[in-house]
């Protein structure tokens, strides 16, 4: 057999090793590609790591329940109207004499009737505490209980259910009248219809004069403070109260009412957060069978997150 290993050792075999580099160069670019993709999401550096699995993000909390409040056995709370004031009794109460006035809400308070109640309005100006509260009907999700209203002498939540009409002789309480506290177990009283506290039988409330109203008095808050109001002939007022002074007007309304608007002066109660807005309420002047003259002066704010109210009653 012819040996070929001499002639191979002899041959040229620069094409050779050509190929060989080419082959090299090849495979080379094959690892690198491979290891590249094996290392997609990595550090960068020359050890590899693990794919990185994206994190689904957790689904967002389920709504809650919708929720409406319950049908109030008294009835729906009709909105007021006409501005109108009655007096009446709270059946079963220590402190059943009461004075309801109603205005229609302008969106500045919130609700749309105070009752001022106490142990005898007629005797005295003394009263125990005083209920705002507006027609419909609210609650939260954790107690459907429908009420529309709060009791600043307790602080419980109400439902005041009243109907005022006109009989032509002035305004009256209709009977069916009720207050529901929201307390455990719940209480409801009867509203008994009657006239104002201590007022002359014989004298029609409406209308209300301004000249009723005018000259200087001197009223109390429910805890006793002093308020002094001096109402002019035309129906500017100055109302100095807790150590603030305000200023507004007292202007004839119906059902022998007045409205009231009110802010405090430049200078006075500065530090106030009410400062620089203007109060808004009603005012009730009445003569009494004793021969004096009692009025009620309410006044309050509501910028939907802060409330903040001022009523007094006195005589002169």
């Amino acid at each position: 057999m012819k040996s070929i290993g001499p002639a191979l050792l002899g041959t040229d075999t620069r094409h050779i090793d050509g190929q060989l580099n080419r082959v090299r160069l090849t495979l080379l670019a094959v690892v690198l590609a491979v290891g590249m993709s094996g290392c997609s999401g990595g550090n960068g550096g020359g050890d590899s790591a693990p794919a990185t699995v994206p994190l689904t993000s957790a689904p967002p909390p389920a709504a809650p329940p919708p929720f409406s409040c319950e049908t109030p056995p008294e009835g729906l709370q009709p909105f007021a109207t006409v501005l109108a004031a009655v007096g009446g009794t709270i059946v079963g109460r220590t402190d059943p004499s009461f004075i309801l006035m109603q205005a229609p809400d302008a969106g500045g308070r919130g609700f749309d009737r105070w009752l001022i109640y106490g142990p005898d309005l007629a005797q005295a100006p003394d009263f125990t505490g005083v209920i705002y509260a507006g027609g419909g009907v609210s609650c939260n999700s954790n107690d459907h209980t429908a009420v529309n209203g709060r009791d600043w002498g307790t602080g419980d939540s109400v439902y005041l259910r009243t109907e005022i009409a006109d009989s032509g002789a002035g305004a009256v309480l209709l009977q069916g009248g009720s207050l529901r506290l929201r307390t455990t177990p719940s209480v409801t009283y009867a509203l008994e219809p009657g006239p104002l506290p201590g007022i002359v039988p014989t004298y029609a409330p409406a209308p209300a004069l301004l000249a009723n109203a005018a000259g200087s008095w001197t009223l109390k808050d429910r805890f006793g403070v002093d308020m002094s109001l001096d109402v002019a002939a035309d129906g500017t007022f100055t109302v100095h109260y807790r150590g603030c002074s305000m200023r507004g007007n007292l202007r004839v309304g119906n059902g022998g009412m007045y409205t009231v608007t009110a802010g405090f002066e430049p200078t006075s109660c500065t530090d106030s957060q009410w400062h620089g807005y203007t109060y808004e309420g009603v005012a009730l002047a009445y003569p009494l069978a004793t021969g004096q003259w009692q009025l009620v002066f309410a006044l309050s704010i509501n910028n939907g997150v802060d409330f903040d109210e001022m009523l007094a009653i006195g005589r002169r």
